[in-house]
């Protein structure tokens, strides 16, 4: 996606996918192994339950089939899991 954007996590889950947390970007973004962006889960603009508020770090277990998210984010709201 176009704009800003500051990389501050990085996890692969098993399918070989890259998990970023883009902090300025405010969102999750997803990269196949080849580099193609393949999913965005952006952030939400207040910290509701199981929102992604200002992500700082990720990490990813299993694949897509079967797998969790965690995502520490930054201020008040110190985590969520998708």
């Amino acid at each position: 996606g176009a704009g800003r954007s500051t990389v501050s996590g990085l996890a692969v889950d098993g399918d070989e996918r890259v998990w970023v947390a883009d902090t300025a970007g405010n969102c999750l973004r997803v990269f196949s192994a080849f580099g193609r962006e393949v999913d965005l889960r952006a952030g939400a603009s207040s910290a509701l339950p199981g929102s992604i508020v200002e992500p700082v770090d990720v990490d990813v277990q299993g694949d897509r089939s079967e797998g969790t998210v965690v995502v520490a984010s930054r201020g008040e709201r110190l985590h969520a899991v998708q």
